[in-house]
């Protein structure tokens, strides 16, 4: 087993430089980092975290809060996304993470509340934001250190990092106007976080400064409620072009539309958020707009263990730009 003088030789540093490496020492330079990080990995070398522990009274661990329901990292490109930027940065940094995996609301909070009374945890990062969140609300009263991925909606103070979520609404949309589509329909599931609200508004923005009627649908996330709500809207409008919130939704979206035989981008065009491996590999392949998720993760993480470290070289606000990838769905 590999010791962190075995690490040291390896990268022809003393001792106490790997060890400094290992506790996130700023003042190590980045070369030096990065030689000390690659030869750990060569050598699967893990640092003893409990020990650690016990010497500097830290835990360095950090607990990763997303929205109710086990299955939902499993089944979110997005999130896996965020969580890999958010597992880059806490492993260069020698941080471990725990991550909730709560199916309800209820059991979120029990997990949560026991994660704090732990004392083990740090801090938190929130992976999403919504309004009167009890959630957020628990970590206030409990003064626990947090970053929001997401709008922050209780205090001009709070840390979080984001996208400007209207203005990239506002981009998609007129992206389509411009190709020459009026009827756009938009289609957003029933849900009450923030993130879907503002790109709504960005495509209403739009439509109403392009003197166009907009058409915002809330869905449920079923097949068949699916299936049905759209062939309702195709008998009433004749739809050019349709925004889904989300790639998940767009995924259930486009794989309707193969089923009542109408045909991408021949019949109708479709484009999406949160760009992933899904959009380039779909059929047809998707435009999206690209949030740079593991971005997003880099900075909460980063946000957050400046703060538990008393770095004074971080912001509240922190937007990650935007870009739209443009695929076959809307030629």
């Amino acid at each position: 087993m590999a010791t962190i003088k075995d690490v040291a030789i390896m990268a022809n540093v003393s001792p106490s430089t790997v060890s400094r490496v290992i506790k996130g020492n700023t003042r190590i330079s980045k070369e030096t980092t990065q030689k000390v990080h690659d030869c750990m990995r060569a050598l699967n070398y893990v640092p003893n975290q409990m020990a650690r522990s016990l010497v500097t009274k830290r835990s360095k661990t950090i607990g990763i809060i997303q929205k109710s329901g086990g299955d939902s990292i499993k089944q979110n490109p997005f999130l896996l996304d965020v969580l890999t930027g958010i597992h880059r940065y806490s492993d260069n940094h020698a941080y471990l993470t725990i991550v909730t995996t709560s199916t309800t609301e209820q059991e979120l909070m029990i997990e949560v509340q026991r994660l704090i009374q732990s004392q083990y945890i740090e801090g938190f990062i929130i992976l999403y934001s919504r309004k009167n969140d009890v959630i957020e609300q628990l970590l206030i009263d409990k003064q626990c250190p947090y970053v929001i991925v997401g709008k922050p909606l209780t205090s001009e103070k709070t840390l979080y990092v984001d996208n400007d979520n209207i203005a990239a609404a506002e981009d998609l949309t007129q992206y389509l106007v411009n190709k020459g589509h009026e009827k756009i329909l938009l289609l957003t599931e029933q849900s009450d976080y923030e993130v879907f609200k503002d790109r709504i508004k960005g495509y209403r923005q739009v439509m109403f400064h392009e003197h166009l009627t907009p058409h915002v649908h809330k869905i449920d996330l079923d097949r068949t409620a699916i299936k049905l709500s759209l062939i309702e809207l195709f008998k009433m409008h004749e739809f050019t072009a349709i925004i889904t919130t989300d790639t998940m939704l767009n995924m259930m979206i486009i794989s309707v539309l193969y089923e009542l035989n109408i045909r991408i981008p021949e019949d109708i065009k479709t484009a999406t958020f949160n760009d992933s491996f899904l959009n380039a590999y779909a059929s047809p392949p998707q435009t999206a707009v690209d949030v740079l998720p593991e971005q997003l993760g880099q900075t909460a993480v980063r946000l957050l263990t400046n703060k538990l470290e008393n770095v004074n070289r971080y912001q509240c606000q922190n937007i990650i730009p935007t870009r739209i990838v443009q695929r076959y769905s809307t030629n």
